[in-house]
Order: structure tokens, then sequence, then C-alpha cells
């Protein structure tokens, strides 16, 4: 194998420690060229720790998350704009990106040294928070974007555009807009529909709408969606794959669109999304 593979493990875990140990004794034996997030150092003291976060980036053939799906959102955060392969190992719950446990690692990387795996693009969104006619933040997204009033004691308005097209003036406690990826995540907790990962789309969910007629509702993926906040004594917080990232004040607006590139997963042979989806929401018993 040709480049070098980082390691970016949720520290927090138990049983990290001696994955980790494990982890290096082993790549050590197959003489493979690994590199260590900086912040193991925390944990450990080996040569293959990175100084920094440019030298980890440096030459990565592919990217292995240890933690749960929280950990893999974080590197795509990192990582997402390289296009380097992510394979996310579960030590959490659920898992329905990090699906693989540790005992699979290390019976499947085989595999990965002869390239005996397969690269699952996922669409990203695009969010941009414009303020006084200008860009001030931008984000990219793997799972959703939220958007949700500070003050928990009142309804939420939120007047959603898509395409310049008036959509909706929603009034709920917030609203989801989720790739299909994250329909498995908060869309999903708040009634929003499951979308299977290589569709082009855009779901929209409120949460506690005030009104049963507003429902979640997808849209094409090209489409560009803007919320926005047209009254002045309302504040909200835009969190990003479950980071809270800056706030929307009046007449601010989030744009969300399709990124222009996406996130690459590495997938085996025989692995499916509806095995994945029976195991995870135990359909059928």
């Amino acid at each position: 194998m040709q480049g070098k593979i980082g390691l970016i493990l949720n520290l927090q875990r138990p049983g990290i420690k001696n994955f980790l140990k494990k982890f290096i004794h082993w790549a050590r034996g197959q003489r493979l060229s690994f590199v260590l997030f900086p912040d193991v150092g925390s944990l450990i003291k080996v040569p293959e720790i990175s100084p920094n976060v440019d030298r980890f980036l440096k030459d990565l053939k592919l990217v292995i998350t240890v933690g749960g799906d929280g950990t893999l959102l974080q590197t795509v955060r990192l990582i997402g704009r390289q296009r380097i392969p992510i394979l996310g190992v579960n030590f959490g719950r659920l898992g329905f990106l990090t699906s693989l446990t540790e005992k699979e690692f290390f019976k499947n990387f085989e595999m990965i040294k002869r390239g005996q795996y397969q690269i699952e693009k996922r669409m990203m969104l695009k969010v941009q928070i414009l303020r006084k006619n200008r860009f001030r933040e931008t984000f990219f997204v793997l799972n959703d974007v939220v958007i949700e009033l500070d003050a928990q004691s009142k309804l939420g308005r939120f007047k959603a555009y898509l395409d310049n097209e008036f959509l909706n003036d929603y009034r709920a406690n917030g609203l989801i807009i989720s790739t299909p990826t994250g329909s498995t995540a908060f869309s999903l907790a708040v009634g929003g529909p499951i979308v299977v990962p290589d569709v082009d789309a855009l779901i929209v969910a409120p949460i506690c709408a005030h009104s049963l007629s507003e429902r979640p509702m997808i849209f094409s993926g090209h489409k560009v969606l803007r919320v926005t906040n047209d009254r002045e004594d309302y504040r909200y917080t835009v969190s990003v794959d479950g980071k809270s990232d800056c706030k929307l004040e009046f007449q601010d607006s989030v744009f969300v669109s399709k990124a222009p590139f996406e996130t690459r997963l590495i997938q085996f042979k025989g692995s499916s999304f509806f095995e994945l989806l029976r195991t995870k929401l135990n359909w059928g018993i």
C-alpha cells in the first residue's frame, strides 16, 4: 500500500487505549506506514504521533476513525475537501457510519492492503451564513444542519425559500436540513424519512411543528434552500453535524446547497445499507 494510514480516535471511549496498542503492534508487524493524530500523545508516546494536523494530513492514503459516528463526522470536517477515503470502526452504540467492529476491522484490513474494497461517495451540504450582503461563514456538512431558536419558551418562525421561491413560514422549535446520510440521524428522530445514500436530495424536517400540516419534505439535491430570520426579536443557533457553530441574527440567512465534493467511505463487498438498517433499527424482530 502506497501512502500513509492515518488514525483518529475518540480518546474518551472505553477500550481505546488497548485498541491503540494493538493497532500499533499489528501495523508495525505488517510494515505499514501509519501516522497517529496529535492528540494521541495524551495516551501514549510513540514515534508515529504527528506533531501537528498539517503533517498528519500529508500523503494520506486513507484515514481510520475509531469511536462512533461523531468521531467520523469530526474527521469529515477535517479532511472532507481532500477526498481521502475514511474507514469507520465503531466503539459507540448505534453506528450507522461506523458499523465495523474492532474484530471485523483486523479481519478485513488485509483486503484493504490489497485494494479489495469499494469507495462509497456520500453527498455533502454546503452551508453559508449571509449577513449584511456578505457570506460570513461557510461549513461543509455530511449529516445535517439544525437551526433552532435560542429561547425555548418561544415558538420559532423559519421563513424558507427554494431557489428564491417562497416555500413556507415554518412555525416550529427548529428546522433540520439533512443529506440522505443524515436522514438516519436527527431527521429520523423528528419523523423524517429514511433516504438511501445514493440519492441526491435535501431533506427538510421541522422540529415539533405547530401544525400537523407542516411535514418533512424531500427536494432535489440541485436546489438551494434559504432560511431567513426576519423577526427582530428572535435569535437562532445554527449547528452543523452536531456542533453549535454560529448564531443567526435579525435579517441573516442560511443558504444550504449541495457541496462541490463528496465524502468517501470505505465499504467492503457484500455490505448492504438495507442490512445495516435491519440490524440497527431491529426490523423484523
